[in-house]
């Protein structure tokens, strides 16, 4: 999965049946974004995790915020594993993105 498949799955109202925004506006976006925020990341245990809730099928946030990681089961005859478990992003109403370009 890539940035490009994430965000076709960001609801807006598509009323020209083309994107929202060019390449270059979208890469424009992306770089703003990431120049006005600092992120600093590390590995800490799943059950370190505060805020959110681990469920059987799916980790969603405490105020029902955000996103869910939901697991799904895919089955598919057509492929050389034919049934596996993955997690997926499931989104929580509307995103800041989906407002902003919207």
């Amino acid at each position: 999965m890539d940035s490009r498949t994430i965000l076709s799955c960001l609801p807006h109202e598509d009323r020209h049946g083309r994107a929202v925004l060019s390449d270059t506006e979208l890469l424009s976006w992306f770089t703003e974004e990431c120049a006005g925020h600092e992120v600093r990341a590390s590995l800490i245990p799943l059950d370190a995790v505060t805020g959110w809730t681990r469920r059987q099928a799916a980790i969603e946030h405490q105020e029902g915020r955000y996103f869910k990681v939901v697991a799904v089961t895919v089955e598919a005859k057509s492929r050389e594993v034919t049934r596996w478990t993955q997690p997926l992003f499931e989104p929580v109403g509307t995103t800041a993105l989906a407002k902003s370009v919207g």
